[in-house]
């Protein structure tokens, strides 16, 4: 049985009455079984508007049932006001119109000539030898009619709800890290006209969607503690038994199959890559020419993000202790100033301090839970700490309290960026850009962006615009040279790597990515010396070791090369590459014996 009748309609003129009230006898069995509703004239109360009424249920019906006889013709209202209206709505495909000739009439020149008309050929009821016959082959056809009408409410309904699980997946997608893109709305906007969905019913599953996202928050937060307890028991790869017990957990927490996933993606492929770096230091995996040079990185080197408050105008050690004490004071006299928490947070912050500092911006906050840029320094800090989900979540609340705010764009772009989540990583650098066309960072970290999409055009011509913004800007030609470097363009590549080190003559990693290029292009004893000046700059850093090990190794120098490699294993125990070099020099080196 349908759930919502068919709206029928009848129109026909009052010297009719008796044709009519036989029709609607006929019409009682389709009542019964809720397939159709009628509406007539008759049907008004006392006191009604009745021209509103017969508008209303003329323009709310399915079926339009015309009654035509020479008196419906000769009617000016049913002619000239309900058969245009009906007729109108009929050609919009908003309602179906079924003509019922009641008697004989010249209906053929009528705008509904064309039209199937009832009973059977057209013969008018009156001269039927049986007028229940007639009746009864015109609830038939109406009958047949509303049969199709559900038929096309299930296949639109089964075609919208397919729309709207659509929409949802991609509204669920958009909403994974709780707030939605400028460009992830554009997306939005282009599927919802695509399915052909209203803006009103959009809006409704985004707000579905937003619900269910907070009210599952805690759910998915639970079935990561689950799985990062599992990681740290050194379970993986997790044997059958754990997966199945995850599966339960997750019926246990109500979870979907994408609500795992999303969880799951970023969790264990960080684990996988953990666990095939193990095997192949296990192996003895050779180092592939390219294994020496560095992913470009954003922010290599800028210790202090460009979101932080300038506040801070002593930029010594000395200067930054006095600061404190300024600081300090300042919070002794008030301590609810919810400022003087924020700029001590910001000289922890310079100082390298970040538990400090964000125990002071957490107070601040707690002071003042509307101060935005608090929440942008608090997430800068925890992205210094490698913390990049706490990173987004206070990037997310800064962008909520001010939307305009470019710096805390650039910053959230860097924690998606440090999560590998470079397509998140590019729209919130645009949006970075956007707020602020100069932003010389913005367009640098995009480029980077860009580069580990391997994108490298669209990476040089992002740094091309950061080095226009700022003709100073070290990073910019190292992440440059980096790209030029990878699509062939030595010259240029060394060119720009003379220029970051012009810049800043400390700048450790330049020393050696300049040294790669050059022990590529076979000049070991160039990279040598680069990678020499790095070291010296950077001792920690097991990469370069491990890179001057190669450059030793080419030239026969096996002893020095196998000190590198010690090196490079003592400061990083699962560099598999160095493991691997080592071997090879210690087979060269039995060779020679013999």
């Amino acid at each position: 049985m349908p759930e919502e009748s068919v709206r029928l309609f009848i129109s026909y003129s009052h010297r009719d009455e008796t044709l009519r009230q036989q029709l609607d006898k006929h019409l009682a069995p389709l009542k019964g079984q809720k397939i159709v509703e009628a509406w007539h004239d008759r049907q008004i109360q006392a006191g009604d508007e009745w021209a509103g009424q017969i508008d209303e249920n003329l323009n709310n019906a399915d079926i339009i049932l015309l009654l035509i006889s020479p008196d419906f013709v000769a009617s000016n209202y049913c002619y000239n006001i309900e058969l245009a209206q009906a007729m109108k709505r009929h050609e919009n495909g908003e309602a179906i119109v079924v003509p019922v000739i009641l008697e004989p009439c010249d209906w053929s020149w009528l705008p509904f000539a064309k039209l199937q008309a009832f009973p059977k050929d057209g013969k008018a009821v009156t001269i039927w030898s049986n007028q229940n016959e007639a009746f009864l082959d015109v609830v038939m056809g109406i009958r047949r009619q509303a049969q199709s009408l559900f038929e096309q409410r299930r296949q639109q309904a089964a075609q919208e709800k397919e729309a709207k699980a659509r929409f949802l997946q991609k509204l669920e997608g958009a909403l994974a890290d709780q707030v939605i893109s400028d460009i992830e709305r554009d997306t939005l906007d282009e599927l919802r006209e695509e399915l052909g969905l209203t803006p009103e019913a959009a809006a409704e599953l985004e707000r579905q969607a937003s619900a269910s996202y907070r009210k599952n928050e805690k759910a998915r937060d639970n079935y990561r503690k689950t799985l990062t307890k599992l990681l740290e028991k050194g379970a993986y790869p997790f044997s059958e038994e754990i997966r199945k017990e995850l599966a339960l957990r997750q019926q246990d927490l109500g979870l979907n199959e994408e609500d795992v996933r999303r969880i799951e993606q970023p969790i264990l492929a960080e684990a996988e890559a953990k666990y095939q770096a193990g095997l192949q230091a296990a192996a003895g995996k050779p180092r592939s020419s390219a294994g020496a040079t560095e992913t470009s990185r954003p922010l290599e080197r800028q210790g202090q993000q460009a979101g932080l408050q300038r506040t801070l105008q002593h930029s010594d050690e000395g200067k930054i202790d006095a600061a404190f004490a300024d600081y300090n004071k300042a919070i002794e006299l008030d301590p609810h100033n919810a400022a003087a928490y924020n700029n001590r947070g910001n000289a922890y912050y310079a100082k390298g301090e970040y538990d400090k500092a964000i125990a002071d911006y957490t107070k601040a906050i707690k002071l003042d839970p509307a101060y935005a840029v608090v929440y942008n320094n608090r997430g800068t800090a925890y992205y210094n700490k490698g913390e990049y989900d706490k990173a987004i979540a206070d990037c997310d609340k800064a962008i909520k309290l001010d939307p305009g705010h470019a710096d805390t764009c650039n910053c959230r772009g860097n924690a998606y960026y440090a999560k590998g989540e470079y397509d998140k990583a590019i729209a919130d650098y645009t949006k970075a850009i956007k707020l602020d066309p100069a932003y010389a960072i913005a367009y640098d970290n995009r480029g980077s962006a860009y580069y580990n999409k391997g994108k490298r055009d669209k990476a040089i011509a992002d740094y091309n615009k950061a080095i226009e913004l700022d003709p100073n800007y070290a990073d910019a030609y190292s992440n440059r040279g980096n790209a030029y470097y990878d699509v062939g363009d030595w010259d240029k590549a060394i060119a720009d790597y003379d220029k970051a080190i012009e810049l800043d003559p400390d700048y450790a990693i330049v020393y050696n990515y300049r040294g790669n290029l050059y022990f590529h292009d076979g000049d070991s004893d160039r990279a040598i010396a680069d990678y020499d000046k790095a070291i010296e700059l950077d001792p920690d850093y097991g990469v370069t070791y491990g890179n001057r090990a190669n450059a030793y190794y080419a030239k026969g120098e096996y002893d020095k090369a196998i000190a590198d490699y010690d090196k490079a294993i003592e400061l990083d125990p699962n560099d598999a590459d160095a493991y691997a070099g080592r071997a090879n020099v210690y087979s060269e080196k039995e060779k020679a014996k013999s």
